[in-house]
């Protein structure tokens, strides 16, 4: 499948992430990796909702949507412009939010990205609501930056299955008092009502076509009358004829999709009956947009929040420390969220640990360097003599040559 999305580069890493391994920060990493295992625990028996269609509605048992509503499109691991987001639409729980996908990729903080949103929906379940993005899925976070992420900052790759594993339970689309229809990329010629949604074994790495794929995929297009194929390799083109009859056929005012850069935030195609919102300012650190936010009251009266980027240098100053794995901090905030959801074992085994910012010292010194790289240097070792060599920061080379690196 050739996947093209959005601006077809790749996210990189700045230099400054690595894998801290100093003793002294064990705790915070074994902090970290609770924080994480439980998040996603508690999440996966929240995404066990077994509709594919979520209904955001007063009157639904499934999802309570409180007033006022925000609607967000893509974030992209943009996590300072989320904060943003926060501060213009308001702080949760106090305001109900609607994600439509796109979490992760692009952006240098993917991670704490997604990991804010899970311990949100943890803790408010009511308040927030994640549906699944085209780059929730295994294949694409390989390709655009997720997986990469998660591999520096942690050493390995389990947190990435953590989060792919959850990635699997989200709902594909949202209904907002049966009249607002949500979904990340757009309709599929497989689909003409709701009901066939809703049959859709969504537990699954997204495919390479069919419905599921189109409903995370597509896009709407003014020159297309009726379907068309998609230059990004997935989903399908779809024309206002397309929107009107699925429109009609389930009884819905309007359409609410993400999926598609806006330079404006927001963008309204066939006669209102279908818009786009895009949540991520200055796309990818360089694109110069503007982002929105989509606002329903009571009535489902529209009104959209335009708000720019954060300002650099809440990012810059992350970025230009060395060493500092933004990483390691932030779930040592978050556990706090909760930890009211916590086994007593492990709340006081959290609470017991001592953590503290290293005070001008890097996380990583030339010590670890070393130690990395005698790492790589021993698995080469081991293939040679065909036996283990021991674990050991003492006598690195005793008994064994030296190989250049």
């Amino acid at each position: 499948m050739r996947a093209i999305d959005g601006i077809g580069s790749e996210s990189t890493l700045p230099q400054s992430y690595g894998n801290p391994r100093r003793r002294e920060q064990r705790s915070t990493r074994r902090c970290s990796r609770h924080c994480w295992y439980f998040i996603c625990l508690r999440s996966d028996i929240l995404f066990l909702n077994p509709r594919n269609t979520v209904p955001s509605s007063k009157y639904g048992n499934d999802i309570l949507f409180l007033n006022p509503r925000k609607i967000c499109g893509d974030i992209h691991g943009q996590f300072y412009d989320m904060k943003e987001l926060f501060k213009v639409g308001g702080d949760c729980p106090k305001t109900n939010y609607l994600f439509l996908g796109d979490f992760v990729d692009r952006g240098f903080y993917s991670v704490e990205t997604f990991l804010l949103l899970l311990a949100l929906k943890v803790r408010y379940p009511d308040r927030i609501t994640l549906i699944r993005g085209n780059h929730e899925s295994r294949q694409i976070t390989q390709v655009y930056g997720f997986y990469d992420e998660c591999l520096r900052k942690y050493g390995s790759v389990n947190v990435w299955r953590y989060c792919t594993d959850i990635f699997d339970y989200l709902s594909l689309s949202a209904l907002i008092e049966n009249k607002v229809f949500s979904v990340h990329g757009g309709l599929s010629p497989a689909i003409s009502t709701l009901d066939q949604i809703r049959t859709i074994d969504r537990k699954q790495e997204v495919p390479h076509d069919g419905a599921m794929c189109d409903l995370l995929w597509s896009d709407p297009e003014d020159i297309v009358d009726g379907w068309g194929l998609s230059p990004r390799g997935a989903g399908f083109l779809f024309g206002s004829s397309v929107v009107a009859s699925f429109t009609h056929s389930n009884n819905i005012d309007y359409i609410c999709r993400a999926h598609q850069l806006v330079m404006e935030g927001y963008k309204w195609m066939f006669r209102n009956q279908i818009v786009t919102v895009w949540s991520a300012p200055n796309y990818c650190y360089r694109c110069g947009n503007v982002a929105a936010i989509l606002e329903l009251d009571e009535n489902l009266n529209k009104k959209f929040r335009v708000f720019d980027a954060a300002p650099q240098k809440h990012a810059l100053s992350c970025m230009c420390m060395e060493g500092v794995v933004f990483g390691w901090v932030l779930p040592l905030c978050i556990v706090n969220v909760v930890l009211c959801y916590v086994p007593e074992k492990l709340r006081n085994e959290c609470r017991n640990q001592e953590v503290h910012p290293p005070k001008n010292q890097h996380l990583i010194t030339s010590y670890d360097i070393d130690y990395m790289k005698f790492n790589h240097q021993r698995q080469v070792l081991e293939k040679i003599y065909g036996e283990e060599i021991s674990d050991t920061r003492r006598n690195y080379w005793e008994g064994y040559p030296k190989i250049n690196s």
